[in-house]
Formats: C-alpha cells, structure tokens, sequence
C-alpha cells in the first residue's frame, strides 16, 4: 500500500504556466496519501503549491540542498547542503569567463539573487511569479544553487558539459530541461531526500511512489516501489519508470493513479 507520495514540480505537477491544474488540486486536496513536493526550485518558488494543495509536511527544495516545513513564521529546516562558498564563487568566476552571455542566478534560502535584468530573468519571474535582487557582488549567505537560464537555448548543453569536467564530483550539475543548467551540493540529490523522508516515516521502498519528467528525477524514481514518468518526460526516465501516465498538461498525476486503483 502507498504511504507517501513524492512529486517533482515544474513538468509534472505543474503545468507549462507554471500552475497546478485545477482538475489535480482538487484531487490531490482530498487524497489521504501524504504528499512531498521535491524540486530544484527555492522554498518560496514553491509556496504557492505548498498553500494551494494545503501540504503540512516536510518538503524538499533545491534537489536535496533543503528539506523544510513551511510554517506561519517563514520555513524550518530541516536538513542543509548548501554549496560550499568558496566553491559557489569559483563556478560563478568561470561561467563569466567561460560564458560571458550566460544569465547567472543564484539562491539563498530566502531570496533569488542575479547581476542583471535581461529577457532571461524576466521569463523567471513570469514563470514563478517571484521577485529577484539586483546584486553588485555575492555576499556571505549559504547558496543552495546556481542557476544558468538560456531562453533561447544556445549555451545550456555546452555549459553543463564545461562545468562537469572543470568541477567533477564536487557538485551536482543537472538540466532541468534545454533552458536551465542548475548547480547544487554534491549532497543535493533527489533520492537522498527522498530516503531522509523514508527513514522519518519509517516506510518501506514498496510504500513510496514518485512521479517525474527530467533528467534530475532518474535517482528519485529509482529510489521507491513505484516511479511514474510523465509523457512529456524525457526518455531516459521513461526507459526506467514502473509506469508512464498522461502529460503535464493532461493531469498526468491523476490519471496514474486511477490507473494504480485502490489496491495501492
């Protein structure tokens, strides 16, 4: 029987608006299954779905790098990997030599922080609906992630490919799609997240399902009983996926688990 359910967001239970359809609220609000959202995105990019979905639980934000509960006053943590910080600043000194173009973010647990405002940064704060900081210079807050976002998907697979050679095993490199490139802890990964929360709970790897569409779900879905790829995943998560449901778009999540029916 499912116990817990873990969810990545942007391409699964969010739709290409950067919303949650209004068919997979109402579902998932009534669902007696606890939900975990699991994302590379920052815990007040995921605020709104933690509020539209009423989650009380812990939530996992940066792909590991910060598991939380939202509360009245803010968040909790509950566990923390940012990246080191003389590491962060070494990145983001070779991206701007290396790739004098790319638009560089970076984040804190609180605030999404970039040099400039171009079409990049402004198709982010479209999509999110967060407010950026402007920054001269990087100040001395933990970051949890890097964030390289090429709308016009130029630089993204270059990049991702420069970094993981000039910085091997000492952070997690990943796209989440042809537009992003996203540097995290070495720790941050979704499936260490995924077994923090197992052993909280004390559920077996049956008891868990996952759903997931990018390159930085595969440990995730290899890490509970059921992994369902969405249709508009890539396929090297379709190839190791329990199931394939229906697209983002299409509230994919539902039909998986009608599909699954109560005996789960």
């Amino acid at each position: 029987m499912i116990k817990q359910i873990f969810s990545d967001m942007d391409g699964t239970i969010l739709n290409g608006s950067g919303e949650i359809n209004t068919k997979t609220v109402d579902f998932l609000k009534d669902y007696p299954i606890p939900l975990t959202l699991v994302s590379a995105r920052a815990p007040m990019e995921m605020e709104f779905a933690i509020d539209e979905l009423g989650l009380t639980g812990p939530q996992i934000a940066f792909n590991s790098g910060l598991i939380f509960e939202k509360n009245a006053h803010g968040i909790t943590k509950l566990l923390s990997h940012p990246i080191p910080h003389d590491l962060a600043i070494n990145i983001i000194d070779f991206i701007k030599k290396e790739f004098p173009k790319a638009t560089i973010s970076w984040y804190t647990a609180n605030s999404w922080n970039v040099f400039e405002f171009n079409e990049d940064v402004d198709y982010q704060v479209r999509l999110t609906k967060r407010k950026y900081h402007l920054q001269t210079e990087i100040g001395k807050e933990d970051i949890y992630k890097i964030m390289i976002l090429d709308v016009k998907e130029k630089i993204t697979c270059p990049l991702t490919a420069a970094l993981r050679k000039t910085f091997p095993n000492l952070v997690n490199t990943k796209t989440t799609g042809p537009k992003y490139c996203e540097i995290t802890s070495c720790k941050a990964i979704k499936s260490s997240g995924i077994r923090y929360i197992q052993k909280m709970r004390n559920l077996q790897k049956e008891e868990l399902i996952a759903f997931g569409d990018g390159e930085n779900d595969l440990e995730m879905l290899k890490e509970v009983g059921v992994s369902v790829a969405m249709g508009n995943a890539v396929n090297e998560v379709k190839k190791i996926a329990t199931m394939v449901t229906d697209s983002n778009e299409e509230d994919g999540l539902v039909t998986a688990f009608f599909k699954i029916g109560p005996s789960q």
